[in-house]
């Protein structure tokens, strides 16, 4: 029996010895167990059920119980008309509800209207709300304010080709969603080769990306460590390696960039990449 079992059934036996008993409690005193007055004073068809109750919540984990604990709590939190939250040391204050033409208050987190402790705790360990485990909307509360949602959609030929498109899409926004599509050799893991059923597709439809090199061109001119700096990418099987090429060209990059902004170095990013490029310039 999984946890969101559990709770549920947790759930029907505390609502069942309430309904007989009439006591009224508080949301985390319903989580507790029974126990002195309250058995010893049970009449004899209620006190099997705080008996069953007392032997299932002790199958019930903590971190399972805090999150039904934290659900009165988080539903106020979200009912709020203004909330606030810290993002790298930054406090932010953001309007919860968003008026639209026929004047209605639309939240920008709406929260399921469960009540029974087993949907609530489904529904916290697979879904949650922004910023909570497993961060499936998301790993901040809110979304930025202030900036166009904006995606700049490139991928055609290979990484220098693409990196020019990138720059041209993004010149005018000091924010950089870059959006990344592939070739169909990429997404299969195959590498640009003259085989007659890859050599048609190289660069087609998509940038040909086989290496971490690559991938360093074709983000190259980009500060992949700003916070406005997204980057998006249409891939499916290799996407652990692309991740993995992406993370280290995020690396070198900053390696690069620290003895260059500390005057150590004199060089272009575009002639690290591509010795005797002619000066790659990304204006």
């Amino acid at each position: 029996m999984d946890q969101a079992e559990v709770a549920a059934e947790l759930w029907a036996l505390r609502k069942a010895v309430a309904h007989f008993t009439g006591w009224p409690e508080t949301h985390d005193a319903a989580l507790e167990t029974f126990a002195g007055e309250q058995m010893t004073s049970a009449q004899d068809h209620i006190l099997p059920l705080m008996e069953a109750f007392n032997a299932l919540r002790e199958r019930l984990d903590e971190r399972s119980a805090s999150l039904l604990r934290e659900w009165p709590s988080l539903r106020r939190h979200y009912r709020a008309d203004t909330n606030r939250y810290e993002v790298r040391g930054l406090m932010l204050e953001v309007e919860y509800y968003d008026e639209t033409l026929a004047h209605l208050r639309v939240p920008k987190v709406a929260l399921p209207a469960y009540d029974d402790w087993g949907n609530v705790l489904r529904w916290r360990l697979l879904e949650n709300v922004p910023a909570a485990f497993p961060f499936t909307v998301g790993v901040f509360p809110y979304r930025r304010q202030g900036e166009d949602p904006t995606r700049m959609f490139a991928g055609e030929g290979g990484p220098w080709r693409t990196n020019k498109r990138f720059h041209l899409l993004s010149r005018h926004s000091p924010a950089k969603r870059l959006s990344t599509a592939f070739d169909s050799p990429t997404p299969y893991g195959q590498d640009p080769d003259r085989r007659p059923d890859i050599w048609g597709k190289v660069g087609n439809s998509g940038v040909s990306i086989a290496t971490v090199e690559d991938i360093e061109a074709l983000y190259a001119g980009f500060d992949l460590t700003d916070p406005r700096t997204s980057v998006s990418m249409t891939i499916n099987g290799p996407a652990p390696t692309i991740l993995a090429f992406y993370f280290h060209a995020a690396v070198r990059q900053s390696l690069r960039k620290h003895p260059r902004d500390e005057g150590r170095i004199e060089i272009s990013e575009g002639d690290c990449l591509q010795p005797d490029g002619g000066g790659y310039s990304f204006s």
